[in-house]
């Protein structure tokens, strides 16, 4: 359950779609197949911001609830696609959505 990434000492050399998250673990969860997703909190930027919280997986638990962790994630994404009724016009559409999710690097 090592959450040590190997120092990155400038985020610039980070590949693309790749980020640096570091935050408190608030909880982890199981998931099919043997993987975990895992709710950060990243510290706010200022006394008076929120701070953000995200939701990373990961092929195993990578830390307990309530410890620090510093990694290197991989942003995916893809499009999600759907059918509906316009409500004004009654006409059939393609709605579209694109997700995106971050996995922790091994």
């Amino acid at each position: 359950m090592s959450a040590a990434a190997t120092p990155i000492k400038d985020e610039k050399q980070l590949p693309a779609a790749h980020i640096r998250i570091a935050g408190l673990v608030q909880s982890y969860r199981s998931l099919d197949g043997g993987q975990y997703a895992t709710e950060i909190t990243m510290p706010a930027k200022d006394a008076y911001s929120m701070p953000s919280v995200v939701e990373v997986f990961s092929d195993q638990r990578i830390a307990n609830k309530g410890q620090e962790v510093d990694l290197i994630c991989e942003l995916r994404g893809w499009p999600r696609t759907w059918s509906y009724v316009d409500k004004n016009t009654g006409e059939q559409k393609q709605g579209r959505r694109l997700s995106m999710a971050l996995r922790v690097v091994d």
